[in-house]
């Protein structure tokens, strides 16, 4: 099966949230490394996350909440 990493973010501009693909599929790849190493990069701290890791909330430097998860990619 075929997964990404997906980051929806919400502000008081977009209330409805921003969601993008910010780790596409490739073959081999570790996306539960590859969600919490892009959260590190970005300097995200982490609020909660579910017990297999696979959906994770942060508050990023602007004080936005920021959701990431690890989805089927279509």
């Amino acid at each position: 099966m075929k997964y990404q990493v997906i980051s929806m973010s919400w502000s008081k501009d977009v209330p409805m949230g921003d969601k993008r693909t910010v780790v596409p599929f490739a073959n081999g790849l570790d996306m539960l490394s590859a969600c919490r190493q892009y959260a590190n990069e970005r300097g995200y701290k982490l609020l909660a996350e579910r017990a297999d890791g696979h959906v994770a909330l942060y508050w990023n430097e602007a004080g936005r909440l920021v959701r990431l998860a690890i989805e089927k990619a279509d």
